[in-house]
């Protein structure tokens, strides 16, 4: 006799004892002899049926939880787990029984309670000699109400682990349910003759497997493993949270599944794999200023610096909003692979850009005192604020840097740059670094544009929303029911224009399509163009000390028989500033003159018509801009 049908008759013999022998016509009790697949006839009523429930795992678990926890070492040391699985089963009506009801509405049907006699949760290990054996594990169902059973496990050792691996990781644990019922028989006539009853009792059991396969694997269960230690509970991450002693960790990992990051999609740097989440951050190569349909987002406050010893009397706050200047064609390309990269099975991936800094590791910016500027996490999600202050500096003026600053924001050579370090999470070990790129030809495109079909569906329709020219210089596609496929460009989109671009592969309709675009700039910017993409604001500075200076170190006064040089100055833009004359000698070949101008005069331009009187017999006129060249060379 095996152990089933033991447990199986000790419980009949209990059954007996509590409820004694069926009444004579036994009203309203199921017929053994009449089953026909899950259904039995009453035995004395015709309009009732009764019939056998059905167990299944339900779509939705919410009941489920791995509890693991762990409880000093082993004999050899290593940690040892308790766990406490939990889940819920649903009762169900079987399908025979569906239809039946549907075929008979005169019919009662009423389900025949069933009572556990033992659970099991059966799960593959390894043996010794390398082949799969089986471990059943008891566990105990408690019915909730008529709907629902949980299930209640609890494991110890390497048992723990086993469950884990089969539950999330190898998908083929099963459950297995040991039920048995009541119904009734008709006696024999040689039976009835004892005490003249019609029906006895019998107890049947039952055995259903149920497969739990990857159920338990996916995204909304991923969170609901758990281990405590040394009184902190946490999601496990992997196995090893189970293997060896379980100290905080990060859930990421660097994703290595799709090859060499760089060089697939070049305006990205690194992949990190969250096992818990299911999110695989991608890093961008560098992070840019943010572009949108109302310009960049650069702005210059001027503002009054009254610090004794100033030479201007202004200073200038900087601020720029960055975020990842990825490419959105890499973008979409790296959402379609991530679909299909191991760490995705039966699982929903979710692709996201950095969520900001990591404040364990400060950046490391260059071109700028590390006291004159700072990077914080933005107040958007995903972007970061980069801050600058320029302050007159030794005998430099705040106006004078300024402007080096900005020629150089639209040159190819950043004015401040650096690495940040962005977040994982709290855990992960390591910085995980970026450039930030402080530059006009390094933008990050928002809602600048708008990408729509034409009437006949084979080209798109692009408008620039923004206040700046753009150039387009690629087109994309990928979607469910077509190839990736992507075309170069290389097209002027003017200021609030429209233009027309043709799909990639001849398609005719596109599911995602997605252009690469940039700000149209041809550098060197005239310093008044410059303020197209850096707003400018005077707070309560109206006017800054600004030096003229000249130099004739390259004129021989003796050879050339000059004695003197007289020099007058106007600003064209500014007529009614007047610029206090001065000469230039053989030993006095230098000179420089402060004018006060307005700041924002100062850095839009300040040209100069320069009169230069030699020896008071001729006289020469030249234009100089002192905004773009600070010192004039005199070469007369």
């Amino acid at each position: 006799m095996n152990e089933f049908s033991t447990r199986l008759d000790g419980f009949a013999n209990q059954l007996v004892q509590l409820v004694g022998e069926a009444d004579s016509q036994a009203p309203n009790l199921p017929d053994m002899t009449t089953r026909v697949g899950n259904i039995f006839n009453d035995a004395t009523n015709p309009v009732v049926q009764w019939y056998l429930p059905d167990f299944a795992l339900p779509t939705e678990n919410p009941s489920f939880a791995f509890d693991a926890k762990q409880s000093g070492v082993d004999a050899a040391g290593d940690p040892f787990n308790e766990a406490t699985v939990t889940f819920a089963l649903r009762i169900n009506d079987p399908d025979d029984v569906t239809a039946a009801r549907a075929d008979n509405p005169e019919i009662a049907f009423q389900p025949i309670a069933t009572y556990f006699t033992s659970v099991t949760l059966d799960l593959v290990r390894r043996a010794a000699d390398g082949s799969d054996e089986t471990l059943n594990a008891l566990a105990v169902a408690e019915q909730v109400d008529q709907s629902s059973v949980t299930v209640t496990v609890s494991l110890t050792g390497p048992d723990v682990v086993v469950a884990y691996d089969n539950l999330l990781q190898r998908g083929v644990a099963t459950v297995t349910l040991y039920t048995a019922y009541t119904a009734v028989t008709p006696r024999a006539d040689w039976e009835k003759q004892a005490d003249g009853a019609d029906y006895k009792w019998v107890t049947e059991g039952v055995q259903t497997t149920i497969p739990i396969g990857a159920t338990f694997s996916t995204d909304t269960y991923r969170s609901r493993y758990t281990i405590t230690a040394d009184g902190i509970t946490r999601v496990i991450i992997d196995t090893n949270d189970l293997k060896d002693f379980a100290r905080q960790r990060s859930e990421y990992r660097e994703l290595t599944s799709l090859g060499q990051v760089s060089q697939k999609y070049p305006s990205l740097r690194h992949l990190f794999f969250g096992q818990v989440s299911g999110t695989v951050v991608a890093v961008p190569a560098a992070y840019g200023i943010v572009r949108s349909s109302a310009g960049t987002s650069a702005r210059c406050e001027a503002v009054v610096d009254d610090s004794p010893g100033t030479l201007s009397g202004c200073r200038f706050k900087f601020a720029f909003t960055l975020a990842p200047a990825v490419d959105p064609i890499d973008l979409v390309r790296l959402s379609a692979d991530v679909a299909a990269i191991p760490e995705a099975k039966n699982r929903t991936l979710r692709l996201a850009l950095p969520a900001g800094l990591d404040p364990r590791h400060p950046p490391d910016l260059t071109g700028l005192s590390p006291a004159d500027a700072a990077v914080i996490d933005g107040t958007e999600p995903q972007t970061l604020l980069l801050t600058a202050t320029i302050a007159d500096r030794d005998t430099t003026p705040a106006i004078t840097d300024v402007n080096v600053f900005l020629h150089e924001l639209a040159a190819r050579t950043a004015p401040l740059a650096g690495q940040v370090a962005v977040r994982l999470d709290d855990r992960y070990p390591a910085p995980v670094t970026t450039d930030a790129v402080l530059n006009l030809n390094t933008t990050v495109g928002t809602d600048d544009i708008t990408v729509s079909g034409d009437e006949d569906f084979t080209s798109l329709v692009v408008a620039n929303l923004g206040p700046l020219d753009l150039r387009l210089t690629a087109v994309a596609d990928v979607g469910p029911t077509t190839e990736f496929g992507q075309s170069p460009l290389d097209i002027r989109l003017a200021t609030h224009q429209t233009t027309r671009v043709d799909k990639p592969n001849g398609g005719t309709i596109m599911s995602t399509p997605v252009l690469r675009r940039c700000l149209d700039i041809t550098p060197p910017l005239a310093p008044a163009d410059l303020f197209r993409y850096v707003e400018l604001h005077t707070l309560t500075v109206q006017s800054t000390q600004h030096p003229l200076s000249f130099n004739a170190t390259s004129i021989d006064f003796v050879a050339a028989d000059i004695r003197q040089l007289d020099v007058t100055v106007s600003l064209r833009d500014l007529p009614a500033v007047r610029v206090q004359p001065f000469t230039l000698t053989r030993d006095h070949r230098i000179d420089s003159v402060n004018v006060q101008v307005p700041v924002d005069a100062a850095l839009r331009g300040l040209t100069a018509t320069v009169s230069i009187t030699v020896d008071q017999t001729r006289r020469i006129v030249l234009d100089h801009d002192f905004l773009d060249q600070p010192v004039m060379i005199i070469t007369v």
